[in-house]
């Protein structure tokens, strides 16, 4: 199964695609602002990257939603040295604890490069009951990272279950449990 990250030609928000069926091309509805776009993948060679093609179609696409795989889910959460970070609904800012953070999820870390409010996560239960959490930078001067790809000031990433999130020189796990 392929699994690529693009970003919205309209909104710039950053879409994981999940190729499960083996398709040469899919089309999916941009979470954010409902653009209908299409991915080409490339299945010649495992390391071709699929390629984003025209954002506008014609025919009608139902919204995406890769945050859960099913229904049970209830949790979202960061996973680090054991701890787990429960996030609430709405909006949570994380950082590195301290005694000044506003973060209301203060992740137990000696890291500076940690900001003390450093990401934004609002999570949001959708209409099917599905968990769909959206990070943000937040007041920082270090970089996050997703599963290696850094998240620009301006970027929205819907997590994934498993993804990797580096904020400074500390990489936590997002989970749902």
């Amino acid at each position: 199964m392929n699994v690529v990250r693009i970003k919205c030609p309209k909104c710039s928000v950053l879409l994981e695609v999940r190729n499960s069926k083996n398709e040469d091309v899919k089309s999916i509805k941009c979470p954010k602002c409902g653009s209908v776009l299409q991915i080409r993948f490339r299945v010649k060679k495992e390391e071709e990257q699929p390629i984003p093609v025209d954002a506008d179609m014609d025919e009608e696409v139902t919204s995406v939603e890769t945050v859960l795989p099913t229904n049970k889910y209830s949790k979202a959460m960061f996973l680090y040295n054991g701890i787990k970070y429960e996030l609430n609904i709405g909006n949570n800012v994380v950082g590195r604890s301290s005694s000044n953070s506003s973060a209301n999820v203060q992740i137990q870390c000696g890291d500076i490069y940690m900001s003390r409010s450093h990401a934004n996560v609002n999570v949001v239960k959708t209409s099917s009951g599905k968990l769909k959490c959206i990070i943000t930078n937040g007041n920082n001067k270090n970089p996050i990272f997703i599963n290696g790809l850094k998240l620009e000031k301006t970027d929205e990433v819907i997590l994934s279950h498993d993804d990797e999130i580096k904020m400074g020189n500390t990489i936590l796990r997002f989970a749902i449990i």
